[in-house]
């Protein structure tokens, strides 16, 4: 049984299960997070350039750029600060296009290939 990331309690409560996953609750301070047993866990497939291109030419048109735009203007207005992390971005340009508005912006991706994208191209 794990214990919370957060406060370390051993008192926690299965919430869900999937796919090797278990979602946990914590009774103490009410952290939720997920616990993977490696043997039961799927294997993640490793997407490289191929499964990117379609996203590439799409962040590429205008209206994306607008769409990204329009969204951080309205995350401007409620965020407390300007950093953002752009969490299982694959080939974005969401993060760039913060960057030029202000914000610091990071990506990170399980796959390689988007990761090591970004930073070459985008310093992100």
């Amino acid at each position: 049984m794990p214990t919370c990331h957060l406060c370390a309690s051993t008192e926690l409560r299965c919430i869900s299960r999937q796919r090797g996953w278990i979602a946990y609750r914590c009774r103490g301070c009410g952290f939720q997070f997920g616990d993977c047993s490696e043997s039961t866990a799927p294997a993640v497939a490793e997407y490289e350039q191929e499964y990117f291109d379609p996203f590439l030419d799409r962040d590429s048109q205008d209206e994306w750029r607008k769409f990204y735009t329009a969204t951080l203007t309205r995350l401007a207005a409620v965020s407390p600060g300007r950093r953002i992390l752009d969490a299982g971005s694959g080939t974005s340009m969401f993060a760039p296009v913060a960057n030029e508005m202000g914000w610091q912006a990071w990506v990170v991706d399980g796959s390689a290939f988007p990761s090591s994208f970004c930073a070459r191209n985008t310093g992100c």
